[in-house]
């Protein structure tokens, strides 16, 4: 998170004490306030991004791809995904060429 508002903050407060308390200044005052206001606003939603990013950094790493699994388990987990996966396009692969065999023969047994 940026900490770069402090000084800003403190000189603003430093402006509100050092300006006189005449009624011609009130409107000065006000938008002092305002400025010092808005920058409370500025580190509140700073501080609230931050949470919600590590709240969801958590979520998404902190127990693995999976729930409740360690490292070792996680990158097992994936392996397993990815033989199954090779597994499937093996059997696609194969259902091709057998399909392909199986079209020669009968344009051979048409043909003759």
């Amino acid at each position: 998170m940026k900490y770069n508002t402090q000084r800003l903050k403190s000189l603003l407060h430093q402006a509100l004490r050092e300006c006189p308390q005449d009624f011609t200044l009130s409107e000065a005052r006000y938008h002092l306030n305002a400025a010092l206001t808005k920058v409370e606003q500025v580190e509140k939603k700073r501080e609230r991004r931050q949470q919600a990013e590590q709240e969801q950094y958590q979520q998404h790493w902190g127990a693995g791809t999976v729930p409740g699994m360690g490292v070792k388990e996680t990158l097992h987990y994936i392996d397993s995904m990815i033989a199954e996966e090779k597994r499937k396009i093996d059997e696609i692969a194969e259902r091709r060429k057998k399909q392909q065999t199986e079209g020669d023969d009968d344009v051979s047994a048409i043909l003759g």
